[in-house]
């Protein structure tokens, strides 16, 4: 019975490493794709067309899922992803977000806060994180 419950124990032990080393690779994967599309992607301003709070915030950060329309080429282009930003730098409708993305992939974009862009009245206030 004893050894049932140790071979158990280490079963458990061995799965929950190898999602532990999975979930590294993947977060590492994601890292190396967010400073390619930084150094090498193409930069495009986009006026932000809709904004969902997710309820959720990394590091104090509040997150977003951003939909966003830039110029390209072939005619306007119609993005959506995710925003981490200071409580105070959400993103807000009609205001804008930097694009990034390989040219040969364009569907592989990352959102970036523009510097530039006006900000949402009060968001400091509206989106602080409940665990500071």
């Amino acid at each position: 019975m004893r050894a049932l419950a140790l071979h158990e124990i280490s079963v458990s032990a061995v799965v929950w490493i190898r999602r532990f080393i999975s979930g590294v690779r993947e977060g590492m994967a994601e890292i190396r794709r967010r400073d390619r599309l930084r150094t090498d992607g193409e930069r495009p301003i986009a006026e932000i067309t809709a904004v969902r709070f997710l309820h959720s915030w990394w590091l104090g950060g509040p997150e977003f899922e951003v939909d966003a329309v830039y110029r390209a080429v072939e005619g306007p282009r119609t993005v959506r992803g995710r925003l981490v930003t200071a409580p105070a730098d959400a993103p807000v409708v009609g205001g804008t977000v930097i694009v990034r993305f390989d040219p040969d992939h364009p569907s592989d974009v990352l959102l970036d806060r523009d510097p530039d862009s006006f900000r949402e009245p009060g968001a400091a206030e509206r989106y602080a994180s409940p665990d500071v």
